[in-house]
């Protein structure tokens, strides 16, 4: 489990390692195991409203790649790979701007993940088709991560093909042995 520093330069990523992973080549693949596209963070695309509920999408997607095999979230690309944009998000938030969507994203994931788990992620912008996309990539985590769904209920989560998917306590426990000896 290396760590990889991802910089966006011209819809390229470079890693530190011998690879360099083209944004457009990502934008042509399915989803998988480790890649996920969603439209938006909290734009309900068919409502044409908020709705705050479609934020658990993107941490429950986050948590599974950390607990799986690490893995790239294109947020503002639909599942048919078309390129939707930010730009509802933006109009919803109170800083209107990729900096105010950073602040919401990472302020989510602080409530519900962890108020450190944001520096463990690579976030950046860039744009296609003139619409803002950003890409969050996520490592293979050396901790395990759990959504506080709410006070009570914490859920766990993994990656399977391409969706992620709630693990029942017992089966958690399981996987979290396997995956994370001590």
């Amino acid at each position: 489990n290396r760590n990889i520093d991802i910089k966006i330069l011209e819809n390229q990523i470079s890693t530190t390692g011998p690879s360099v992973i083209n944004i457009s080549d990502l934008l042509k693949m399915e989803e998988s195991n480790q890649l996920e596209f969603k439209s938006t963070f909290q734009w309900d695309v068919k409502e044409q409203q908020k709705n705050t509920d479609l934020k658990h999408e993107t941490l429950k997607t986050i948590a599974a790649f950390n607990n799986t095999e690490g893995g790239y979230l294109l947020i503002g690309v639909e599942d048919n790979r078309n390129i939707f944009g930010l730009e509802k998000d933006y109009s919803i938030i109170s800083k209107k701007s990729q900096d105010g969507f950073l602040l919401k994203l990472t302020q989510e994931i602080e409530n519900k993940i962890s108020r450190d788990f944001p520096s463990k992620l690579n976030i950046k912008f860039f744009k296609k088709e003139n619409k803002d996309i950003c890409l969050v990539k996520v490592d293979f985590g050396k901790d395990r991560i759990w959504i506080n769904k709410n006070k009570n209920e914490r859920i766990f989560y993994i990656r399977s093909h391409n969706k992620s998917i709630p693990l029942p306590p017992e089966e958690a426990a399981d996987y979290i042995r396997n995956k994370w000896p001590q």
